[in-house]
Formats: structure tokens, sequence, C-alpha cells
């Protein structure tokens, strides 16, 4: 689910779940977890980078998870990993950049606008369609327009369609392309 590795101070952690375009689970959100609280404690980590295996960045949340007979209900997902994962990239005392190669769509857009910086190949996309379908994003409707200016984020937050990382820019969601 987590590759990791390290190149000149910088921790590379990457998604590794393809085959489901690495939409977040309880077990992936609690190994990237882990993998923060690991970086935070080790003096040898300068910064640390999250990326993604393939052609995506990440799908967002597993929604599987939510509706399997058993399964978490939302309410659960967000209190248990969902909220404890934006907190440990938000407070982790290095810097955390993302390095979107793809899809970057609703919780992993959300991530990706608590790390510091934002990088983005020329292919990356950044979206929340779950309110196309009327499941509005929480987290992303606070975060986001405290980020960027209010219009733009309405954009992302309501629309529901994708914008370019060039547009992504634009609005100051990522730094470089």
């Amino acid at each position: 689910m987590i590759k990791t590795s390290f190149i000149d101070g910088v921790k590379i952690i990457k998604l590794n779940r393809i085959e489901k375009f690495h939409s977040f689970t309880r077990e992936l959100a609690f190994k990237l977890i882990d993998e923060l609280e690991k970086s935070q404690n080790d003096e040898s980590i300068r910064a640390v980078m999250i990326t993604a295996e393939g052609k995506a960045f990440c799908a967002g949340q597993d929604l599987n998870e939510a509706v399997e007979d058993n399964g978490l209900d939302i309410q659960r997902i967000i209190s248990e990993h969902y909220n404890p994962l934006i907190l440990k990239i938000r407070n982790l005392s290095k810097p955390v950049i993302a390095a979107v190669n793809g899809p970057c769509i609703g919780y992993g857009l959300t991530a990706v606008s608590f790390c510091d910086f934002v990088i983005a190949s020329d292919t990356a996309t950044f979206s929340y369609p779950e309110v196309s379908i009327g499941i509005p994003t929480i987290v992303g409707a606070i975060r986001l327009p405290r980020k960027i200016n209010w219009s733009d984020a309405m954009e992302l937050l309501l629309l529901g369609e994708p914008i370019s990382a060039e547009r992504a820019m634009e609005i100051g969601i990522v730094w470089k392309i």
C-alpha cells in the first residue's frame, strides 16, 4: 500500500494501491500516518514528499469501505482516520510536499491542500466530483476557502468538475508544474 525511499534528506512516500487509483482506506491512512510519525522523529529527514505510483495520485476515499456490510460509516471514517491524517500532515514540523502525478480527487485534494508545497505534472487534475451526486466535502469546504480565493474554492466545491494543473496553479493550489 505504501513504498518509501530516501533521497538527500527527503523521505518519499509513494501510495501504492494502483488497482484502486490509491483511494484511501482506513489501512492506507494508518500506514501513511505511521510513516509521517516516523519522519517527525527522524533527524536525518528534512522533508517528506507524498506521491503515488502509476497514472493517478488519489481517487479519494474508497467508498466500498463505507458501504460494505459492517463497514465503517462516513462519520467514523472522518473521525478515525481522515481527520488524524490531515492533522498529521498539517502539524508535521518538516515540510510536506505533494507531488501530484494525475487525478487528485476528493479526500486526496483535501489532504493535498494541507501540504506545504504542491508540485503537479501537467497531466494532474483536481476535483471534488462527489458534489455532483449530492455529497458535499466537509473538511475540503472548511480548508479550501482559507487557502484560495472564495470564488475559486466554490468552483471546486460546488461544480464538481476537474480543473487542470495549470488552473490549480493560477488559483494557488499548486506551487509548480
